[in-house]
Formats: C-alpha cells, sequence, structure tokens
C-alpha cells in the first residue's frame, strides 16, 4: 500500500515531462503561478558577492540596497536557485534593537558581506510572516503546510490526495523541515483538523505527540484557518494548469489568508505516509498507475 522510496525517486520525477520547470524552476514558479495566487516576490539572485536584481522597479540594485530594504520590509530569504529539502535556507529579518538577525542568531554587515560571497546564485525572496495559530504552536520557524494535487487521469480534474502541516522543532534549525528534525501533522482534507504529529524517525520508530516537544502548545484537534478556501483555490489553479498532474505545493498561512512558497515536481511522500500509506486509495492508485509509477 506504501509508493516506495525507490518509486518516488526514480518514477514520479518525470510524470510532469516535459513541463517539469514550471516548479523545479523558483523564478519561474513566481512569474507563472504568481498570476493564479499569491506568491512571495522574488528579489534577485545572490552570487560570489554581487546582486543580480530580477524586475524593473529598480529599487534592489545592489547588496547595499538589498539590505536597506530588509531594514525597512518584514525580511528576507535566501535559498538555491533550484533545489529542495529545506538544505542551505537563509532567513534575514531586521529590527532596530538587535540589528540584522540571521537564522535566529544576531549578526553584522560584515559578516553578511562574507556569507554572501559563499553564495552560488542564491535566490533572494521576501519573507512572509504565519497566522497566528501556527506561530503559538512554535514560533521559530515557519510552519507549512504541504498539499499535494492530482489530475484524476479518467475525469481530467483536479483532487486532494494528501495534506502534511509541518512545524519546525529546535532540532530543525531555521527551517520545517520533516527530514531535518520536524514535525509532520496530517490535516484532514474535508475539515482542516490536524492530527497527531509524528517526529521524524532519525534511526528509530517514529514518535507521535499531540502536542509540540518544545513549545508544549497543542497540535492535534488545531484547526487550520480558512482551509476549505485554500483546497477549493489550489484545486481551481491545479485544474487550469492540468497539463501538471503532479504537485506538491508548500503553502504558508498569513492573518491575510495564504501564500504559496512553492511548488514541487517529484513531491516526498512519507510526510503522507507516516500517516496512512497513499496506494490505500483506489484513486491514488489509479493515478501512479496510470503514469507507470506502479504496477
Amino acid at each position: 500500500d506504501y509508493l516506495s522510496d525507490f518509486s518516488r525517486y526514480t518514477r514520479t520525477p518525470f510524470i510532469n515531462e516535459p513541463h517539469t520547470d514550471f516548479l523545479n524552476n523558483k523564478i519561474l514558479f513566481e512569474t507563472s503561478f504568481g498570476a493564479y495566487l499569491s506568491v512571495p516576490r522574488n528579489l534577485g539572485l545572490v552570487d560570489t558577492g554581487r546582486f543580480l536584481a530580477l524586475g524593473r522597479d529598480g529599487s534592489v540594485r545592489t547588496i547595499d540596497s538589498l539590505l536597506e530594504y530588509c531594514r525597512d520590509s518584514t525580511g528576507l530569504v535566501f535559498k538555491p536557485f533550484a533545489g529542495g529539502l529545506g538544505d542551505q535556507v537563509y532567513i534575514l529579518l531586521h529590527n532596530d534593537e538587535t540589528g540584522f538577525v540571521l537564522n535566529g542568531t544576531k549578526t553584522s554587515t560584515h559578516e553578511l558581506t562574507r556569507l554572501f560571497h559563499e553564495f552560488r546564485m542564491m535566490l533572494t525572496c521576501e519573507y512572509v510572516h504565519q497566522a497566528k495559530y501556527s506561530r503559538e504552536i512554535f514560533p521559530e520557524t515557519s510552519n507549512t503546510i504541504r498539499v499535494l494535487t492530482l489530475i484524476d487521469p479518467d475525469s481530467n480534474r483536479a483532487f486532494l490526495a494528501a495534506a502534511s502541516h509541518r512545524f519546525g522543532t529546535r532540532r530543525s534549525g531555521a527551517v520545517d523541515n520533516w527530514a531535518g528534525g520536524g514535525l509532520s501533522a496530517r490535516i484532514d482534507l474535508l475539515t482542516g483538523e490536524l492530527g497527531p504529529a509524528v517526529v521524524y524517525p532519525m534511526g528509530s520508530p517514529p514518535v507521535v505527540r499531540d502536542d509540540h516537544p518544545d513549545s508544549g502548545s497543542p497540535i492535534k484537534g488545531v484547526t487550520v484557518p480558512g482551509w476549505l478556501a485554500i483546497s477549493k483555490r489550489l484545486l481551481e489553479v491545479a485544474n487550469e494548469w492540468s497539463f501538471i498532474p503532479y504537485i506538491g505545493w508548500d503553502v504558508l498561512v498569513t492573518e491575510e489568508g495564504f501564500q504559496v512558497l512553492e511548488g514541487n515536481n517529484a513531491t516526498g511522500v512519507n510526510l503522507f505516509q507516516v500517516h496512512e500509506p497513499l496506494l490505500r486509495n483506489p484513486r491514488i492508485r489509479r493515478f501512479y498507475q496510470y503514469h507507470n509509477v506502479v504496477d
């Protein structure tokens, strides 16, 4: 009943061919899906100490103006131009009391300049603040939702296959990456209610919790605000883009609604399957069979 690691790594990356760049390329994702969804604005790329601006407004053209923008905005996120798993993600915030804070640690402009010289094609985008419910569970990371939509091969209509709410921990660092030590809580697709959270099994059996291990805040029973509107809109957009049948959406719920941080072409499935095997659902099994992922 489980989609195997072998199938996920060797077969699912080709489901969306030849349109995988719409999801793999973070710049193309924003310019394409940004017309349909709220997507954080990409400012440019930092490469060996240089800032390569995107867009034409001219407000941010250099490293100095980028840091000035950070002072005046909600903050910045630096992440690899391509890739996933939360590797090498840097969150830069600023306030008048502490100055610059990078991944939770106070830093200086001199240290930032040295770091920027080490960056290789790191995409820079706006930092988005999460909603209160998520912040109360764990405020030290942006806690995102991974939603899997599939295009039914028989009806050519999108449906929700699975959804998981990730929460960071002190072990996962500045990001909520489940494989990096975070939590995964299953979301009821009809109601948006969270089930128990599972700690990533680093060499040991999975640990199931009803609350957050660091904050002590309850997770099980919490309902994602505006879940019906979120799921409805993702399905609408998935139908608009039905030629890309397999999308793992990264969603951050905000006080104003939600933003989609990125889309994933060959999404990880263990954060779903730790709660329930995907192939137990006949409709999901049919999808993977159609695309020659499983027999």
